[in-house]
């Protein structure tokens, strides 16, 4: 059955979270959630969401709607552990083209995406973001310069993972990739496919660098993901250890 955008993204949604793949932070209600909040130790009860609407999980749902852009740009900042790049490598499986049945079970592309993310380090280098030369091809005789773009460049879901541990050359370097799907190495400019881009942050450290306003204007969306609230600890839980063998838990 061909399904909607707008379908896609509440299937997408609600599947992601049903199977305790990614849960809702401290700003946000996921699909199963308290009516009414107890607040001074049950003193004053708020309600959350009004009757007969719905609330969403604002990282979760942001990813899939950057998914339907042309070149969408999003990014998650927070403390680690906590879902931002979890969240983005579903999100952005299901919105390549894998069908909803299959989200799990089909691993091509879901392997694609990881063989292609990025993960921010002070060592890395243009070569492993853009592209680099073959030097087979160079080293011919009367050889030419052929550029070899990158997995990353590639691939339509794209994470740059802990952006903020990448030299601000090199960010800076990324701009036009970010802003609108292409860049340059070695004078040629190479294009992207149509896709999103996923650029997850943590919280700053002694091992981070700026990023400085320029480079987080070409982002779309930008969302805080926190620790996750006791009623989503049930969805964690109901998941199970996959670290455990058998029925060992």
């Amino acid at each position: 059955m061909e399904l909607t955008e707008q379908q896609k993204v509440q299937r997408i949604y609600d599947l992601i979270g049903e199977r305790g793949l990614y849960v809702s932070t401290n700003y946000d209600i996921f699909s199963k959630y308290p009516e009414r909040l107890p607040i001074l130790h049950g003193t004053y009860n708020f309600p959350l969401i009004q009757p007969g609407s719905r609330a969403y999980a604002s990282p979760l749902l942001f990813a899939a709607l950057t998914s339907l852009l042309n070149h969408g740009t999003m990014l998650i900042t927070g403390a680690p552990g906590i879902g931002k790049t979890t969240g983005a490598e579903f999100a952005g499986h299901f919105f390549a083209g894998t069908s909803l049945d299959k989200i799990l079970e089909a691993k091509t592309s879901f392997e694609e995406i990881l063989e292609a993310e990025i993960l921010g380090n002070p060592q890395l280098k243009t070569e492993d973001v853009i592209a680099s030369l073959d030097i087979a091809e160079l080293t011919k005789p009367g050889g030419k310069k052929v550029v070899i773009p990158t997995k990353f460049l590639k691939c339509p879901v794209k994470i740059w993972d802990e952006i903020n541990r990448t030299p601000a050359d090199l960010v800076s370097a990324a701009m036009k990739l970010v802003d609108i799907g292409k860049a340059v190495y070695q004078g040629e400019l190479l294009t992207s496919p149509s896709g999103v881009l996923f650029a997850t942050a943590n919280y700053a450290d002694e091992g981070t660098f700026q990023l400085t306003p320029p480079f987080l204007d070409r982002f779309d969306v930008a969302v805080m993901v926190t620790s996750p609230q006791p009623w989503d600890l049930q969805e964690i839980r109901a998941r199970g250890d996959e670290k455990l063998n058998g029925n060992f838990e």
